[in-house]
């Protein structure tokens, strides 16, 4: 399965994306909110995100408010990377659209759990829209 890393910040970026591998996902990887929202728009866009709140070009915030806007927005799963530990910002996270929030420095065992999280309930979703008969 893919996952879309999306941080700005370098060494972070080349943490994650390594973590990512090591747990047998794909990493799809950019560097700045636009490109974010670009992958995202792809008819094959991973399916689960890691994204950094804040980024150049986009914040995470806005990209997880594009997503959310489409008519499809039951996915991705987006896992929102911060720093930002005030009870207000989860909230303003989440109510953006973000389906998970975790906080920098993240610890591995976390992430890697929140990931398998967000793996199973895309599955999930996946299945559903599978079996679910289609509309004519």
């Amino acid at each position: 399965m893919q996952v879309l890393v999306a941080e700005d910040e370098k060494f972070s970026r080349t943490i994650l994306t390594s973590m990512v591998e090591r747990w047998g996902y794909e990493p799809v990887v950019v560097e700045n909110g636009q490109q974010a929202w670009d992958v995202l728009q792809k008819a094959d866009a991973p399916k689960l995100v890691l994204l950094d709140w804040y980024m150049p070009e986009m914040n995470g915030l806005e990209v997880i408010q594009k997503v959310r806007s489409q008519s499809n927005s039951r996915l991705p799963y987006i896992i929102l990377l911060t720093a930002n530990a005030e009870k207000d910002d989860v909230v303003q996270g989440i109510t953006a659209g973000a389906n998970d929030y975790i906080l920098k420095p993240y610890d591995r065992d976390e992430l890697h759990d929140r990931i398998e999280k967000g793996k199973r309930i895309v599955e999930s979703l996946l299945l559903v829209n599978k079996e679910s008969p289609q509309m004519p």
